[in-house]
């Protein structure tokens, strides 16, 4: 056994102390010729467990877009924010590099997406979303994207889809350590470094991360006279972070792994373009430990899973010219204990079922007192293949009980199957809720206690056109889907009658989001080179139903009717280039319609190089951000960077 000594420097002179420890006491490593087919799948010597997600067993009927390693390698290192933003049509709502960037799906808000790590919601309780500017890419061997409500597979808060972001570890697998490091414009500094030790019952990995940016960039005052250019101010940020999993194969038929994730970010909050400079600063800490136990049966697999989630925010600004300072302090901690079980009842049926229990506790200044509440839930599932018609049938149910509020029982059924040989559909019908979070509760002033759930049903079918592998073509594919989601009881901010000044969260807006969404992709290959291309294009409409000041039958603030994307990639040999191309169109400001921020399209150029020197692989890559310099907003009043460069660096060593 090695123990690694790591000491990280921090903000104020502080210092952390890390220890990673590595069991490489393997005598002699199996290689492992070729990829496994699947990334959910942790496959160890006999006996046999098969771990596979929620994600890909009970989400049949719903879309879901898996990223390549290919493409996680590109953007290595890069945060959550960046992946999403370039590689999908999804709305990443951003107050500019570095600041606080949210993701919604399909017309709803960013605290009905959620975001799952290794299966467990990391959402911090107090506002029931994630900021993913913090979330390094570089900690994960598989991201997907799922799109639609998913109530009934994974509880509160999934209504428009979810992110699902997961580090596996592979038994029996090679050693390897890789270094990257990246300079990019306005003073972006980064480093990532990984090692994975492996043998047939051990596992040890670890991934550390180190950010430093000034972002400092220039941009044209638009609310100015003249549209002088300036520099953003009060914008840098810097921050590190650890993510240590070690696992155990008992070779019994049973696997233990635990997951420790530690980061912090310092940085600093810019002001919009129509305010005085920004003294805004903000502290954002976490630590997220996952123990998970599964244990190989007859036919099936158990798994058990427990985990602490632990986020503090510390943001200070000075608020000219009274020198008043804001200083708010927010705590939240959660308890989450799971238990699944999956079995293979007969050839063409599998059930499962589970249980889940969550502990919430939540510190923050604006609360009068300390908060808490209970959640628990129990769920089955079922799985049917039908040989006749090549179709496969999923249902599931989950029944969720709070300290709270009454939770509604949520159902789920999901079809998938071919109509002929190029052909086959999907169809998914479920019922879906978010409760109320904490801060739409207990805020002061203005948290409203009556709240109740928002409560959804959606619907989607899709159409997936498909041809037959060549030579030449190794994927082409087209799909075309249709989705209706009907929200009630959406939770709306609103002024108080009497205290027009205090708004509060009320039950108040039906929501009705509906829309169309067309991707193709495909892969062809000539001899040594290789192309991978891939479009989508989505048409969003969601209006609000209920007649509330001047927003009936409008459509929601910030939710463009119309985006898409286009990614080309082409490999030669070792070497690669890609471009994507980003198109967001107009979005409204106001709830009116009567104010709009005008459309705006980025692209991206990539050029990447591999060399490999005996058990070094050195990756080369230089990307160019938004390189038509093209001057846009995402939230009005805040800028966004022109055109910006980065080169890269990533040297693995593989034994």
């Amino acid at each position: 056994m090695t123990i690694g000594l790591i000491v990280l420097h921090l903000k104020n002179n502080r210092f952390i102390i890390v220890f990673s420890m590595s069991m490489i006491f393997f005598s002699l490593i199996k290689p492992v010729y070729g990829q496994h087919n699947q990334a959910d799948t942790v496959r160890l010597l006999s006996p046999v467990i098969i771990q596979s997600t929620s994600i890909n067993d009970n989400t049949l009927g719903l879309k879901v877009i898996k990223f390549d390693s290919l493409t996680l390698l590109s953007y290595r290192s890069s945060t959550l924010d960046e992946l999403l933003r370039n590689q999908t049509p999804v709305q990443v709502i951003s107050y500019g590099p570095g600041s606080l960037s949210t993701i919604s799906f399909r017309g709803t808000s960013s605290n009905h997406t959620g975001l799952f790590w290794n299966g467990i919601n990391i959402s911090p309780a107090n506002n029931g979303m994630t900021d993913i500017s913090l979330l390094p890419v570089s900690f994960f061997n598989n991201v997907e994207v799922q799109y639609g409500g998913s109530s009934a597979i994974f509880g509160s808060g999934n209504i428009g889809g979810s992110i699902h972001l997961n580090n596996e570890l592979e038994y029996n697998h090679n050693n390897q350590v890789s270094l990257g490091m990246s300079i990019g414009s306005f003073h972006d500094y980064r480093t990532n470094l990984s090692a994975t030790f492996s043998n047939e019952q051990w596992n040890s990995s670890t991934a550390l991360f180190f950010i430093q940016a000034k972002n400092d960039f220039p941009y044209q005052n638009t609310t100015k006279p003249g549209q002088p250019e300036e520099k953003v101010q009060n914008a840098a940020r810097k921050g590190v972070g650890l993510l240590q999993s070690i696992g155990y194969n008992f070779k019994n038929g049973n696997l233990i792994d635990l997951n420790v994730w530690y980061q912090e970010m310092n940085r600093e909050i810019p002001s919009s373009m129509i305010s005085v400079p920004s003294q805004a600063d903000q502290f954002d800490r976490s630590l997220r430990v996952l123990l998970k136990w599964m244990r190989s049966i007859n036919k099936g697999n158990l798994l058990l899973r427990a985990s602490y989630l632990d986020d503090f925010m510390h943001y200070t600004n000075v608020i000219d010219p009274a020198n008043y300072l804001i200083d708010s302090k927010i705590h939240t901690k959660s308890y989450i204990a799971e238990g699944e079980i999956k079995k293979q009842v007969s050839q063409n049926l599998k059930l499962g079922g589970g249980v889940n229990a969550k502990t919430d506790q939540a510190i923050v200044d604006a609360y009068e007192g300390n908060k808490s509440q209970l959640q628990s839930s129990i769920f089955i599932a079922g799985t049917w293949q039908i040989p006749t018609i090549k179709w496969t049938a999923n249902i599931n149910i989950r029944q969720g009980w709070s300290s709270d509020f009454n939770v509604p029982l949520t159902p789920s059924v999901g079809f998938e199957g071919e109509l002929n040989k190029w052909l086959a559909a999907k169809i998914s019908i479920s019922k879906n809720f978010r409760l109320p979070t904490m801060n739409e509760r207990y805020w002061v002033p203005g948290g409203n206690i009556e709240l109740q759930p928002e409560i959804s049903w959606n619907e989607e079918v899709s159409l997936i056109i498909s041809n037959s592998k060549t030579k030449k073509t190794e994927e082409c594919k087209l799909i075309f889907t249709l989705y209706n989601s009907n929200i009630d009881d959406w939770i709306l901010w609103l002024p108080n009658n009497d205290t027009p000044d205090i708004w509060s969260p009320v039950n108040i807006q039906k929501v009705w989001a509906r829309g169309i969404e067309i991707q193709g992709k495909t892969k062809h290959n000539f001899g040594n080179i290789n192309i991978h291309a891939s479009a989508s294009y989505a048409y969003t409409k969601s209006t609000n139903e209920e007649k509330i000041n001047d927003s009936y039958k409008k459509q929601l603030m910030y939710v463009p009717e119309h985006s898409g994307n286009i990614f080309v990639r082409c490999g030669i040999k070792n070497s690669f280039i890609s471009y994507s191309h980003l198109i967001t169109g107009d979005r409204y400001v106001l709830r009116d319609n009567s104010e709009f921020l005008p459309a705006y399209n980025l692209g991206k150029l990539s050029l990447s190089h591999q060399i490999t020197l005996n058990k070094y692989q050195i990756s080369l890559l230089f990307d160019i951000d938004n390189l038509w310099n093209n001057s846009y907003q995402v939230i009005q009043n805040y800028p966004m960077p022109g055109r910006a460069y980065k080169v890269s660096i990533i040297i693995k060593f593989t034994n």
